[in-house]
């Protein structure tokens, strides 16, 4: 029971346990014995369940310390009796005091990350004691429910879904005494200063991507024709079901190239705009975090000490409400 509750969570093994025990359990008219049938409805979950975990490439993991101590501790068990071996042994005996002492340091940083509130440090840490990996699920469904076979099919609903979040449908009606905003932005040419300035704000240790090959053929300013390589998205799965486009998020992998340009859109819009931009946004804003922001909401309600009703509005896909065609 408690290895078929650990796989229930993984959905592609649970749809298969369910599939292979509809097939395998046993009928009640075969015998007459309740304690026989029992036995052959256990055997038959046992069965199916074996089936389903070897199908579904999830292995369970019986060991909590790194595969380099297990194999120490095998080897040092491995070697025969004697005084002739007794080198070998503390010497094998030294490297698994080092490998199970560098097990707890790492368990430790794991409780320190944990307590300081670094999750990207804590979940690297798990994902490196685990060695699991989970891909995307290759089976998805429509909005309907209905299963997707068609490889071809499966292609365009990712398409489909990403479009939806990225984009929105054209306004049917544009009022016309909307305020329009003059913004004072300069479009000039690219200068060596801004980009020694995105240089130096770059994040280090990033994969640099091969841009080589479309730098001097695309030009975005003046061609407005933006590289295929800006226009990958890879599904990240959040939480819930995997067969479902809206559980996942999509990620843009782009190159360095097109990270310089757009940090340098950015710092060209964000002076002007901030002008624009009401005192109560925040979240965006440099020295205008929400941190920033609960501090401050904090505070007022402990100096009034007055009951306050307080409303938290999460804006549909952070802004993103320009209809885009892809």
């Amino acid at each position: 029971c408690k290895v078929l509750n650990w796989y229930s969570s993984f959905e592609d093994v649970r749809n298969a346990y369910q599939k292979a025990l509809v097939k395998t359990l046993p009928s009640s008219s075969h015998t007459k014995d309740p304690n026989e049938h029992w036995e052959q409805i256990a055997e038959a979950m046992r069965a199916c369940c074996e089936q389903a975990c070897s199908d579904g490439a999830v292995q369970l993991r019986q060991n909590w310390i790194s595969v380099t101590s297990i194999n120490l501790t095998n080897k040092r068990l491995s070697i025969l009796p004697g005084s002739e071996y007794d080198d070998d042994r503390r010497e094998l005996k030294r490297k698994l005091t080092e490998s199970l002492r560098k097990d707890r340091e790492q368990s430790k940083e794991m409780e320190r990350t944990f307590s300081s509130r670094k999750s990207r440090r804590f979940f690297f840490l798990i994902r490196g004691c685990t060695g699991r990996r989970v891909g995307v699920s290759v089976t998805i469904y429509e909005k309907d429910g209905s299963l997707i076979t068609s490889q071809s099919r499966r292609l365009d609903r990712w398409a489909e879904h990403f479009e939806e979040q990225f984009s929105w449908p054209q306004p049917g009606h544009v009022d016309d005494g909307t305020r329009l905003v003059s913004y004072c932005v300069p479009d000039g040419p690219l200068s060596e200063a801004e980009m020694v300035l995105e240089f130096k704000l770059l994040k280090r240790n990033k994969v640099a991507s091969s841009f080589q090959g479309w730098w001097g053929e695309v030009d975005v300013r003046t061609d407005k024709t933006p590289p295929d390589d800006l226009r990958d998205f890879i599904p990240v799965f959040k939480k819930r079901a995997r067969s479902l486009c809206d559980n996942h998020r999509g990620i843009g992998l782009v190159s360095v190239v097109s990270n310089l340009l757009t940090g340098l859109i950015l710092r060209r819009l964000a002076k002007p705009g901030e002008s624009q931009i009401r005192e109560e946004q925040a979240g965006f804003r440099s020295a205008r975090e929400c941190i920033d922001h609960i501090f401050t909401l904090r505070r007022i309600l402990e100096r009034q000490r007055l009951q306050t009703a307080v409303v938290l509005l999460d804006l549909k896909a952070a802004f993103d409400s320009a209809a885009h065609h892809f």
